[in-house]
Parts: C-alpha cells; sequence; structure tokens
C-alpha cells in the first residue's frame, strides 16, 4: 500500500474534520501545526483550498512537453471542475467515485477513464488503501503523439478527434474496465515512473519514450478489446439539448405531437433523432425525466404524493406508484423517508 504524503495527510485530516475551502479560517490556528511556519501554510491554502472550476495545462506544463503523470491526491475535497487537456484515470488499486454531470462513476482496480478537455467532474478516493494515476495528454499534439493511432478507424481516434470539433456531438468520457492488466499495468506504471520524482526531469528522450508507450497502451487495448469492457455516454447535441430543455419544462403535460410540432420536425424524424442520440423512445426518455423529478421533488420539498405525481404528469396515483416502484424498488412514501436520492439525479 502507498503510504499517505505530508500533503495528503492534511487532506485527510480536512476530510476528518468537515474543513473545506469554505470553512478553513476557522481551524487555521489547528492547520498551521502541520507546517514548519505561516509562509508554508499560506502556500498550501493558495494551492489546494481555493475554489477553482478550470485548469489549464500552462499552469503546470512547461512548453516542451506534450503530457505529464502524477498521483492523484487522496482525501482532497475538490469541486467540480474542467481543463484544457485529455485526462487518462488509472485505477491502480481500490475504488474512486468520479462525478462527471449528474453521473457518478464508480472506478475499481484495473479500470480506466478518459475524460475530453471542458468537461466538468471532481474525483473522490476517501481511503488510504485506493490510489489511481493520472495522465495528462495535451490536444493541440494529439497527432504527434499517436500517428500510428490516428492512422486507422478505432474509438480511440474517434474519442480523441470528435472532442474537437464543432458538431457538438461527441463523447465525454470513455470508461473502460480491463479483464486481463498485466501488459497495461506494466506500460502505466512505466509512463508514470517517469514523469514521478526523482526522474520527472522533462528531457526530450524520456518524453519521446514515453509518449511512444502512451500509444502503445491504445493500441494494445485496441488488440485485447475482447477483454476490455466500454461504456460510453454521448454528449448531446446542441439540438438535443434544447429538446431535453423542453420536456423538463413540460413534463406535467407534453405530448409527442406537440414535441414534434415545435421543433417543426415530422414525428418519425423526431422519433429516431431521439433515439440516436438518448438511446431511448420518446416515451422511455419522458417516463425515466418525470421519475427522476419525482424523486427530486420527494426529497427537497413538502409536496404531498399526489401532488408530486400531477406535477410530474401522472393522471392517477395508482400509475404513479406502479411506475415508482419499479423504478426505484421502493414506494414513493418509503423513498422519502429515507432520503434516498438516486445517483442518477
Amino acid at each position: 500500500m502507498k503510504p499517505l504524503n505530508n500533503a495528503e495527510h492534511i487532506f485527510k485530516y480536512l476530510y476528518e474534520h468537515q474543513i473545506n475551502y469554505s470553512n478553513y479560517q476557522e481551524h487555521e490556528k489547528a492547520l498551521c501545526s502541520f507546517f514548519p511556519d505561516k509562509a508554508s501554510y499560506d502556500e498550501f491554502i493558495k494551492s489546494n483550498l481555493q475554489p477553482f472550476n478550470f485548469l489549464s495545462y500552462q499552469d503546470f506544463l512547461p512548453d516542451t512537453e506534450h503530457m505529464d503523470a502524477f498521483f492523484h491526491p487522496r482525501f482532497i475535497q475538490q469541486q467540480a471542475h474542467s481543463h484544457n487537456f485529455f485526462e487518462m484515470k488509472y485505477q491502480l488499486q481500490g475504488t474512486s467515485t468520479v462525478t462527471i454531470g449528474n453521473e457518478a462513476i464508480v472506478l475499481k482496480e484495473n479500470d480506466i477513464l478518459l475524460i475530453a478537455p471542458s468537461i466538468p467532474h471532481l474525483t473522490e478516493i476517501f481511503d488510504a488503501s485506493s490510489y489511481m494515476i493520472n495522465v495528462v495528454i495535451i490536444p493541440e499534439y494529439i497527432s504527434l503523439l499517436f500517428p500510428r493511432l490516428l492512422s486507422f478507424s478505432n474509438t480511440f481516434k474517434d474519442f480523441f478527434l470528435t472532442s474537437q470539433n464543432d458538431t457538438g456531438n461527441f463523447t465525454p468520457y470513455m470508461h473502460l474496465h480491463i479483464k486481463y492488466p498485466e501488459e497495461i499495468v506494466y506500460l502505466v506504471k512505466r509512463i508514470f515512473h517517469y514523469y514521478s520524482p526523482p526522474r520527472k526531469t522533462f528531457s526530450h528522450l524520456n518524453s519521446l519514450i514515453t509518449e511512444s508507450e502512451l500509444e502503445s497502451l491504445f493500441l494494445l487495448l485496441l488488440q485485447k478489446q475482447s477483454f476490455v469492457e466500454k461504456y460510453y455516454n454521448v454528449q448531446q447535441n446542441q439540438s438535443i439539448k434544447q429538446m431535453i430543455d423542453y420536456i423538463i419544462d413540460h413534463l406535467d403535460s407534453i405530448s409527442f405531437a406537440e414535441f414534434a410540432d415545435y421543433f417543426h420536425y415530422s414525428q418519425s424524424y423526431a422519433s429516431r433523432f431521439i433515439k440516436k442520440y438518448t438511446g431511448m423512445t420518446f416515451t422511455d426518455l419522458v417516463k425515466n425525466m418525470r421519475l427522476k423529478k419525482a424523486a427530486s421533488l420527494l426529497c427537497s420539498t413538502s409536496l404531498t404524493v399526489e401532488q408530486v405525481a400531477l406535477q410530474t404528469g401522472y393522471s392517477g396515483r395508482t400509475n404513479f406508484y406502479q411506475s415508482f416502484q419499479k423504478h426505484y424498488g421502493v414506494t414513493p412514501s418509503e423513498f422519502r423517508k429515507n432520503k434516498r436520492i438516486p445517483a442518477d439525479l
């Protein structure tokens, strides 16, 4: 097990005492005891406890480098943020949770998560026996980094290239689970070792070797794709986003005919469009969104179950109860009693 470093010991103390960027000043005396002087404390606060929502690779990478690798700190309490680079997360041991939008993705040992630039997310590792390696990949150098990977049609080529176009239709993340990871682990560790102290010299030769090994890693994943489970999330383009917003605003009384007419689509085209970009029929999509809203209202308001049913488009109590229990496994009343906010809200 990798021992906690000095910063992680402090993060663990903050986590256990529910101290974060919003209240750390109330605990300044206790926190200062971790540092040799006030200047060291101030530097830690500046680097780790100031709220931010965007990170640029220009802030930490020399101009000569196209990638980087490091351990993700444990016990750090992040805010959702985005950045201008691709990020590859490799769960080397234990588990972690990465939240992208409203979706919580649990990474298990030997899982890989690729996140595209500009996608808000946060990572939580609140266990000393778990750790992940982060690899930073600069978008402007994708063609230089992966000449062989980009020379033929494959899922990684699509992921890296389509996230940089302007069509609005791309994959914000790829979640991979590797069944037989020995060769992958070997490459990930080699990449990490080049960039970890005391080897972290950013020499030109080290960079070339590491970049070649990263491309080899993706090629190996393609070669062994029968042993790699893939999970995708296709980003909604602007049109589908507008459709989703319309459905949310009209959940209590929406009809498919009015929906298609509003967007000036034929019903057949609207049906195919919805299915293509959400993976669901219009009916299933509306039902799913109604149940999510109902769950949210049950947890956050004092509305009666009947009022929640009416606000989410259910005409009768029985139909609402049956649909809700089938989806969440409990009745609306039991759900409210347990305050069981589901992960897909």
